[in-house]
């Protein structure tokens, strides 16, 4: 007897149990995984095609802007003398009378111009552009 009244709650266990098992969800197929990734890569496509698309015209509007030309300089390509660090006195032996770019005035000592340089250019100047003649 002491047998069958512990055979008895085994079998109810078992019941108990066969009664609480749930249906373990499968795994996702790979194919319904490719679905579900290949839908979200098609939105964020659209996303960067509409952005790219988006930036292109603003880009290509600023560049418009930034192509017009621009108000022509006084002397066609001469660069400031501010920007050339210009100085009415020689550096030393170097001088504009004695550079390649320097065009002299009317006579030695009077002021002349410059190829490179915009402006009236003193003989015993000096700039960074200076070039020695040969």
């Amino acid at each position: 007897m002491r047998e069958r009244h512990l055979r008895q709650p085994v079998s109810r266990e078992l019941r108990a149990d066969a009664s609480c098992v749930q249906k373990v969800k499968q795994p996702e197929s790979q194919e319904t995984h490719v679905k579900k990734n290949d839908a979200q890569f098609s939105a964020s496509r659209r996303t960067l095609l509409k952005n790219g698309a988006s930036i292109a015209v603003i880009g290509a509007v600023a560049a418009t802007g930034l192509l017009k030309a621009a108000p022509a300089r006084a002397q066609d390509g001469k660069a400031p003398q501010a920007v050339a660090m210009y100085q009415p006195k020689p550096h030393g032996a170097d001088q504009c009378d004695n550079c390649i770019h320097f065009i002299p005035g009317k006579t030695p000592k009077e002021a002349g111009t410059c190829k490179v340089v915009e402006g009236s250019i003193s003989p015993q100047g000096w700039c960074v552009m200076y070039a020695r003649k040969a």
